[in-house]
């Protein structure tokens, strides 16, 4: 059960030339074991990563929000959260390549967001269904259809962990300098003879993948801390290797211990506000504890987006700042049952990277395909 992209949609030139995760800690462990997410819709797909669908992508922009799962009128606040992100993704350069991170998500939210025509129309998600989630509530990827989702690049990587986080990866196709990755559009290349073809083929540089990794880290302080160990886990399948040209952690990371500081830095990955010049413990870069009836800790950056490897954060800003739900009848009831009316404890944030290198996202139509899932099912 997972995603599976069949082998023709992918010619050589546009694969790795080892597997993608590596890194595989004792997978016959539960804990350890690597779980696999789902797409969206059932249905065979075409991929194409040529520049008959348009040039390549090289800017991303990238969306991560918390929405507290233990609130009640789940569904309202899923809708308003989505409403207020539509404008923002709508007004994006056509050129730009879109993808967001939720965390906290539960089979209600889940429902929201795949009833809702306009995310359905532009965007793959990771799951349809709860079930490969360890816990009551999840994450989810929302990736653009216009980019190609490289064989096998959705992946869940279990973690050490007190609420059954685990670490959602997911692998877009890059293409290297100058390429647009297609075939000959004037068919000269079928004439060649077959042994130049190779020849050809052999000396075409390996395409690589921009890695992003979903996370929602282990709340609380724990003792002894569980949050290093996470790192430790997570960041050696981010470094740069044969596979990776770049990679984006980003979500909730929890954040609310002085060691928390310098866990991105210790485990070789940048971090977007700082990289930005922002101040670590300012009041600007803060993401939670302005929007919670109740706090056990003061307001704090919980939420981080981190890179490592070709690519390069140019813009960072928080979105979802004092955002209530907009349907009146959810807002009453929330009100009566002393709960806070806005969407969400957490603010999201908005992310914006290049990709150095003349490296560039590979640009496709329906690049995943459930043909091999049993039964049909998503």
């Amino acid at each position: 059960m997972g995603v599976a992209v069949q082998s023709h949609m992918f010619d050589e030139r546009r694969t790795t030339s080892q597997p993608f995760f590596v890194y595989n800690p004792d997978a016959s462990h539960p804990r350890n074991a690597w779980r696999t997410a789902r797409p969206l819709v059932p249905a065979a797909l075409r991929a194409s990563a040529s520049t008959a669908d348009g040039p390549a992508f090289s800017r991303l922009q990238l969306f991560s929000w918390n929405i507290d799962f233990s609130c009640s009128e789940s569904e309202a606040r899923m809708r308003t959260a989505l409403a207020h992100m539509r404008p923002m993704i709508e007004a994006l350069d056509e050129a730009d390549a879109v993808v967001i991170f939720f965390q906290e998500m539960t089979k209600s939210t889940l429902h929201v967001i795949h009833e809702t025509d306009w995310v359905c129309e532009r965007f793959y998600s990771t799951d349809r269904v709860a079930s490969s989630w360890i816990s009551t509530y999840g994450t989810i990827t929302l990736v653009d259809r216009r980019l190609v989702v490289a064989p096998g690049g959705v992946r869940r990587l279990r973690l050490r962990s007190e609420f059954g986080r685990d670490g959602l990866f997911v692998d877009l196709l890059m293409l290297p300098s100058g390429g647009g990755g297609g075939g000959s559009s004037d068919g000269m290349q079928q004439q060649q003879p077959q042994q130049e073809q190779a020849q050809e083929q052999a000396q075409q540089p390996q395409h690589k993948v921009l890695r992003l990794c979903n996370v929602h880290l282990d709340s609380m302080s724990s003792n002894p801390p569980v949050r290093p160990t996470q790192f430790a886990m997570l960041a050696p399948l981010l470094q740069p290797s044969d596979t990776v040209q770049a990679a984006i952690m980003g979500g909730d990371t929890n954040a609310n211990q002085r060691y928390d500081v310098d866990l991105p830095a210790a485990n070789n990955l940048g971090d977007t506000y700082l990289a930005l010049g922002g101040v670590e413990g300012a009041v600007d870069g803060h993401t939670w504890g302005y929007q919670s009836a109740y706090t056990r800790f003061s307001p704090a950056r919980l939420d981080k987006l981190l890179f490592a490897g070709a690519v390069r954060p140019t813009r960072l800003q928080r979105f979802g700042v004092g955002v209530l739900v907009d349907d009146v009848g959810a807002r009453t009831r929330l009100e009566d049952i002393g709960e806070e009316e806005f969407v969400t404890d957490h603010y999201g944030l908005w992310g914006t990277y290049e990709l150095e290198g003349g490296m560039a996202l590979a640009r496709g139509r329906d690049a995943w395909t459930l043909s091999a899932l049993p039964n049909g099912h998503a």
